[in-house]
């Protein structure tokens, strides 16, 4: 299960901030890196795999965390592989498109 959560910024951007589900509410930390997905930025609502892509494809910046969600995001041709840090065995990426 794969939950999103869109935000915009004030300049009218749209955020997508997704995760798996079984991954919310944890923080993984490796070295100086953290990745904190106890927030409400990464809530949101269970999508269906047509929704995310509908999400990926629309969104001006992606913040996508879990092995689910980003194997979504490559199938979709919105991330590319060697984009994907780890932190914590928890493959992560921060992707704006302008």
């Amino acid at each position: 299960m794969i939950l999103a959560k869109v935000h915009t910024t004030p300049e009218g951007q749209s955020i997508l901030a997704a995760c798996d589900a079984d991954i919310k509410g944890k923080v993984y930390e490796e070295g100086a890196k953290i990745l904190d997905l106890t927030s409400g930025f990464y809530g949101g609502e269970e999508v269906s795999d047509e929704r995310l892509k509908k999400l990926l494809v629309s969104s001006n910046i992606l913040n996508l965390c879990g092995e689910e969600t980003l194997h979504k995001a490559t199938e979709a041709g919105v991330v590319d592989k060697e984009a994907i840090v780890y932190i914590d065995r928890i493959p992560h990426v921060q992707i704006a498109f302008y």
